[in-house]
C-alpha cells in the first residue's frame, strides 16, 4: 500500500474462504470503513432471513439466482436499496442466491 491508497481495503475474492454466518449462509467480507460493511454472500436453496430494522440505509445486487425481498422476487442483475426506518419484512430465495450487500454493522433484529 502507499499513501494514495491510505485508508482503502482492496479485497480478492477469488483469494479467500468463505465463513459461514450464524444464520448459516456463507459470505467473503469485501471490506468495511465507517461503520459499514461490504460482503458477497451465497444463500442455500430454501434459505430463510431474519426481520431486522434498518437502523441505516442498506443496499444489495443480486450475482445469481434469485432471492424474494419484501414481496419482491430479485433476480440476477436486480437490486435494492432500502432507506433508514424500513423494516426488512422477507428475505428468502426458492433455488439458492448470490449478493453483493453494503449494510450497517451489527444492525440490530427485530424479531
Amino acid at each position: 500500500m502507499n499513501n494514495e491508497n491510505k485508508g482503502w481495503t482492496f479485497t480478492n475474492t477469488n483469494e479467500i474462504e468463505w465463513a459461514m454466518a450464524a444464520d448459516n449462509t456463507l459470505f467473503k467480507s469485501i471490506g468495511a470503513a465507517d461503520g459499514l460493511g461490504f460482503a458477497i454472500s451465497d444463500v442455500p436453496a430454501g434459505h430463510c432471513g431474519r426481520k431486522h430494522h434498518h437502523t441505516h440505509a442498506e443496499f444489495t445486487f443480486v450475482l445469481e439466482g434469485s432471492i424474494i425481498a419484501n414481496g419482491v422476487l430479485m433476480e440476477a442483475g436486480t437490486g435494492y436499496a432500502a432507506e433508514k426506518g424500513t423494516d426488512h419484512t422477507q428475505f428468502y430465495s426458492e433455488h439458492g442466491c448470490k449478493f453483493i450487500s453494503v449494510f450497517k454493522i451489527g444492525q440490530p433484529s427485530i424479531e
